[in-house]
């Protein structure tokens, strides 16, 4: 059991190690940006070269179905060109949805193009980003092929290789051997189950553009050409 243990320590780190490095990319950013905090004196996060932005804008609706309609559109892409009113994106990811303040859904569109399409924002427009660096982005895509190779492991694999099958000759009985059964089972439940805090601990942060009512509280930020 010790080497099975070893065998699942190595590789997450074989996962970790071949997906996360090396961090650079010959795709940079035309036009490096960082998002300024504009409620305190917080340090400016730099955006990684090759790292793709999500923004995030919502627009009523007028239907007279429902007065409450909003529109979300969320874009994700690599910044082009950045201007005091737009933003320029090699746009990959276009999705649209529309719901009401119970978050029930009325239409949803969502479009992954394969290829990357120029597209231009009104900063005014836009409510807010969501951002990851690489490594963070990295780590988290790797724990959900830890978390899948560890469910496999508990599921599949343990029963299997539990199953005692009889000897003829020998006098080995056959049977399950529910020691070892556990000992996979829950070797692989625990990787499983470290994996998926890493996958919602390396989830994307969120920044908030608007001012608006609904998170007084929260931290501001505006985005600006690195410095």
């Amino acid at each position: 059991m010790k080497t099975l243990s070893f065998l699942f320590c190595f590789c997450f780190v074989f996962f970790v190690f071949t997906q996360t490095f090396p961090l650079e990319s010959a795709d940079s950013l035309r036009s490096p940006v960082e998002l300024i905090n504009t409620t305190s004196n917080r340090k400016p996060v730099k955006i990684q070269s090759g790292a793709s932005l999500e923004f995030v804008k919502f627009v009523p609706v007028c239907s007279t179905v429902d007065s409450s309609i909003m529109c979300e559109t969320r874009i994700s892409g690599y910044v082009t060109d950045l201007s005091e009113d737009t933003i320029s994106l090699d746009a990959q990811t276009y999705d649209t949805r529309q719901f009401n303040a119970f978050d029930q859904l009325y239409f949803e569109r969502k479009q992954t193009t394969g290829a990357s399409y120029r597209y231009t924002l009104n900063l005014s427009e836009v409510d807010g980003v969501y951002y990851s660096s690489r490594l963070r982005s990295k780590i988290r895509n790797t724990s959900m092929s830890v978390l899948g190779l560890s469910l496999f492991t508990a599921l599949v694999v343990a029963p299997l290789f539990s199953l005692e099958f009889k000897s003829y000759g020998v006098g080995t009985p056959g049977g399950f051997n529910r020691k070892q059964y556990f000992a996979i089972a829950g070797t692989g439940m625990a990787f499983a189950a470290a994996s998926f805090s890493f996958y919602i601990l390396m989830k994307p942060k969120y920044f908030s553009f608007a001012a608006d009512d609904y998170s007084p509280k929260r931290q501001r930020w505006m985005l600006s050409l690195a410095r």
